[in-house]
Order: C-alpha cells, then structure tokens, then sequence
C-alpha cells in the first residue's frame, strides 16, 4: 500500500502516524469508548515492532506519541501544514477522519484508492466537512462506542444539522424543530432533551483533535536514504525472503 501510494503521488514528503500503547483521553472520558473491540491477536501484536523496524531502516519518517491517538496526531499535523497552504492528502479508511477535509486536506480510501474532497462530502451529506463531528454526535458511532442520541439515526440527525446546524445551535433552538414541521417533531425534542449530556459527549469523543503541541518542520518528512545492510539483516533475521525480490 506504502509502495503504491509513493509510486502514484510522487510525493518526497510523508509521515506514519501509528497509535501508541496506552489510555488515551477519551478512553479517561468514557469508560466505554471503544471498549466492545476485542485485543490485537497475538500473532498481529508480533508484527508491530518488526514493522517499525523495517520502515525505520527504509528511511520513512515515523511518528508515536504515548496515550495520543494517532487520529489526533494526523489532525494537528495536517491541520498545520493545510494552515500553511501546503496540499495534505490523508490515507485512511476511517470515514470520521472526513472531519478534516478542507481545501487543503483531502483523504485517499484506503480501500477504493478514490479521493475524497471538500465537494464530495458536501454531495454526500449535505453539510461541510466540520459538521461530520456534529453528525456523529447526534447518530452516534457503534464501531468506537460513541453513544449519541438514542433513537437519532443517520436520516434525521442530518435533516437537523441541514436545517438548522450545529448541536449548540439545534439545542438552542429545539423550537425551530416544531416550526419547519419535522416528522414527529416531538417525540425528537424528547429524545434531543433526554440525552443531551450525551450529545455533548459524543461530541468530544468524536472530534479529531488539531491544536496538539506538536511542532514538524516540513524538511523532516522526507525520506532518508535506506540503510541496506541494517534492512537486509533484519528481513533475514525474520526470515522475510521476498520482501525485496
């Protein structure tokens, strides 16, 4: 994937981002937050520290910082390079990395290889790119255990953000749900008022954090020189024939 990416972007300049061991602040925040997901398998968890390895003696430029998502790294860096005007491109297959989007940053999936811009999103969901956070808040995520509000699903948590906005805005204006004649109007206010801590929970959970004090020159993405005798010891170490073939 690394490979292919490089070939096709012709791009000196990158950086790997992986998660670090730890509780992260979301998890001090909700207890539940991701928690259904089940560990590493044993086998995966081997691979890790021979990857990092590997990628180091290829010369890429690799980024951990302990009990900090690797989300909230890719946020704050591609938020201050997009700041400088530099163009970001994001490889990832988590659609809530699609909150970062702007005129400067887009995301390349993971899975489909298609980029995905301001203009898409907009043609997707009807809202801009920041308010997928919103989205989330309200709709709530089962894959990372947001909660958001019960009984809010994808359809009207959008018709809400599109009518009226963002969750302070719908919360300060839950009249505005009865006078554009929302279906059920009152059984969505109930359920907005019940679960409004939740709401704002959500919220947090689901924003990708972009003021981090991290601070990366731009001449330290590029790729060093591969140490070839370091690499070729270690893939022999770890019996990794073909790597190179």
């Amino acid at each position: 994937m690394l490979n292919s990416l490089i070939k096709k972007y012709k791009s000196e300049n990158l950086i790997l981002v992986f998660d670090a061991k730890g509780k992260k602040f979301r998890n001090k925040l909700f207890s539940k937050y991701k928690a259904h997901r089940p560990p590493m398998p044993q086998d995966l968890s081997k691979q890790i520290l021979p990857l990092y390895k590997i990628l180091y003696y290829l010369g890429y430029p690799i980024f951990i910082i302990p009990n900090v998502e690797a989300d909230d790294v890719i946020g704050t860096i591609s938020n201050q390079f997009s700041n400088k005007k530099y163009s970001v491109y994001i490889s990832t297959g988590d659609k809530d990395m699609e909150q970062l989007i702007n005129n400067n940053i887009k995301i390349i999936n993971t899975i489909t290889k298609n980029i995905i811009d301001f203009k898409i999103i907009m043609n997707k969901y009807g809202i801009q790119p920041k308010l997928i956070i919103d989205l989330i808040a309200l709709m709530g995520d089962k894959t990372d255990g947001i909660p958001g509000v019960c009984g809010i699903g994808k359809k009207t948590a959008l018709n809400l953000i599109q009518k009226i906005g963002n969750i302070n805005t719908i919360y300060n204006n839950l009249i505005k749900i009865k006078q554009l004649n929302f279906y059920h109007s009152d059984i969505i206010i109930q359920k907005l008022l019940k679960n409004k801590n939740n709401a704002f929970l959500s919220y947090q959970l689901a924003k990708i954090k972009t003021n981090l004090n991290i601070k990366i020159k731009y001449k330290k993405l590029k790729k060093r020189k591969t140490n070839q005798k370091k690499l070729l010891n270690l893939l022999n170490y770890y019996k990794i024939k073909n790597f190179f073939k």
